[in-house]
Order: C-alpha cells, then structure tokens, then sequence
C-alpha cells in the first residue's frame, strides 16, 4: 500500500489539537495545555513560514 503524505496548515488546527492534546495529556501524563503551545494554533507562522513543514501521513 503507498504511502500518502500530506501537508498541513491553519485550516487544520482544530483536528491537529484534537489528536496532539489527549495523547499528551491522557496517554503521557503530560500537564500541559493548549495556551502553553501556541504553535497549534499558528501552523503555518511556526513551521511553514519559517521554512519548515507540518506533515501527516494521510
């Protein structure tokens, strides 16, 4: 089966948040929220403007 890689921006924060949050906080333990990553929020000012990327494997 190939593989699909996709990249991602703003308009996917939501389900990004909804997928980092709960296996940081429930799976990890990790007391951390979303106001503590703004990067969530800023995909594309983060990571892509900056000349990275933001990838799934879709």
């Amino acid at each position: 089966m190939p593989i699909s890689i996709k990249i991602l921006d703003n308009s996917h924060s939501k389900e990004i948040i909804d997928i980092i949050l709960p296996i940081q906080q429930l799976e990890f333990g990790v007391p951390i929220t979303l106001a503590d990553q703004p990067h969530l929020l800023d995909i594309e000012g983060f990571y892509i403007q900056k000349g990275g990327d933001f990838w799934v494997q879709a």
